[in-house]
């Protein structure tokens, strides 16, 4: 139950107005695979981070002197742009993610839950635009899984805020990014610890009922199909059709 810490992300148009360059003059780039995205949606959207922005001002810089498409490919195959690890010249893996659309159908979700989850904030995007244009990265799908879950064992969507959150510090204290004191992270540990107990709890007592319907159910469709058996109609005899042979002998 990883949670996400969002990343700043422009579409293809806040990208070309924050490095200044025009949306198709960008769009000519991404098709010729001159500049690279930082990602990717599932509909093919391309998005861009900051590292992008800088690689699209450098590319301005070089189309405003006169270089053109053929030249700028050149040199991005040959020398490269700015990567987001100081000193690693590899390319850049553009990742697949998926739109709040997308995550919704995969999840068997309605988006409008998704919204609302994020607006009580419970769900994070991985990625989102000034725009308000979202990426989910795939384990997302999970995610919004074990919300739904939460909600039919009963808990309320406050409950499920509080347990989300402690999954943030978790992962906080996992990578090393959490910035309360340890005893802030103690605390919070053992609020979780809590947290994980009493859902195991009410887990076990969810067993045990399904347990006492499934056992329930079983009988009760048993004794259904015998008392169908009983109560079944008997078969009424077709009439014999009526034919001219028939009537002419009557």
């Amino acid at each position: 139950m990883a949670l996400n810490r969002q990343v700043q992300i422009y579409t293809v148009d806040e990208a070309a107005a924050k490095a200044g360059v025009s949306a198709q003059t960008l769009q000519v780039w991404i098709d010729e695979e001159i500049v690279t995205p930082a990602a990717v949606a599932e509909d093919n959207q391309p998005v861009f981070d900051e590292t992008g922005i800088v690689q699209i001002e450098q590319l301005r810089t070089l189309f405003e002197i006169g270089y053109d498409t053929v030249q700028l490919k050149k040199i991005a195959r040959k020398v490269g742009w700015p990567h987001p690890v100081e000193g690693d010249r590899r390319p850049r893996v553009v990742q697949r993610y998926l739109t709040v659309g997308e995550l919704a159908a995969r999840s068997g979700l309605n988006p409008r839950t998704i919204k609302y989850w994020e607006e009580r904030g419970i769900l994070e995007p991985t990625m989102r635009s000034d725009g308000g244009f979202r990426l989910y990265a795939e384990h997302n799908c999970l995610f919004c899984n074990l919300i739904h879950d939460l909600q039919l064992f009963g808990y309320s969507l406050e409950d499920i805020k509080t347990i989300a959150d402690l999954f943030r510090v978790f992962d906080e204290l996992n990578k090393q990014t959490f910035k309360g004191t340890k005893e802030d992270a103690f605390d919070r540990l053992q609020e979780m610890l809590q947290k994980i107990q009493a859902l195991s709890a009410k887990m076990d007592e969810l067993d045990q009922g399904i347990e006492r319907w499934r056992k329930l159910l079983k009988e009760k469709r048993a004794e259904v199909q015998s008392l169908g058996r009983q109560h079944r109609p008997a078969k009424s005899k077709a009439p014999k059709p009526v034919t001219a042979a028939s009537e002419s002998s009557s």
